[in-house]
């Protein structure tokens, strides 16, 4: 579970650097999945809001707190949160503007953004390939762009998540 949870670690140590994160008290996980990292979110912050949406798979049992949802939509039909947590979700999107229209209209201003990806410029990143499920094969370059383009101040780090395979873990605010 450590690999599991280093996104999410990664996450709270950033929030505890952001300014007014002391009121934030909601959080989404956009492709939640299996519910691993809410439910490890949700003990490093009880007091939070933690909701997580999925739509891609169909073998999860959804909840109160995992909801089946169209990612797109989610401007349209969730109230906006303080903290979005896109891991290993957006190489999924068949359309990352959309999907990114979608987030900026249920985040907070001043909320807080995760996203980890496969780094593009890596074999590993160039799953594309193999995998029927990835739409996108992202740079750094691209995340930094599309984030700012979308009102968000963005870093984005180079990690070696497991061995031989890199990502990109972007952490933005957003600013308007």
């Amino acid at each position: 579970n450590s690999y599991r949870n280093r996104s999410i670690d990664s996450l709270d140590k950033f929030l505890t650097n952001v300014p007014g994160s002391e009121n934030f008290s909601s959080f989404l996980d956009i492709g939640a999945g299996d519910t691993h990292d809410m439910e490890h979110f949700k003990s490093l912050h009880p007091h939070y809001d933690v909701k997580g949406i999925d739509f891609f798979l169909e073998d999860w049992e959804y909840t109160d707190d995992l909801i089946k949802m169209d990612w797109y939509k989610i401007g349209q039909s969730l109230p906006q949160k303080d903290v979005i947590y896109i891991n290993h979700s957006l190489e999924h999107s068949a359309n990352i503007y959309k999907l990114m229209e979608a987030v900026v209209k249920c985040h907070t201003k001043g909320g807080v953004l995760f996203i980890a990806v496969p780094d593009g410029n890596s074999p590993f990143g160039y799953s594309i390939t193999s995998s029927t499920t990835h739409f996108s094969v992202l740079t750094e370059g691209f995340l930094n762009t599309t984030l700012q383009r979308f009102g968000y101040n963005v870093a984005v780090e180079k990690r070696e998540f497991r061995e031989g395979s890199p990502e990109l873990w972007a952490f933005a605010i957003k600013q308007s």
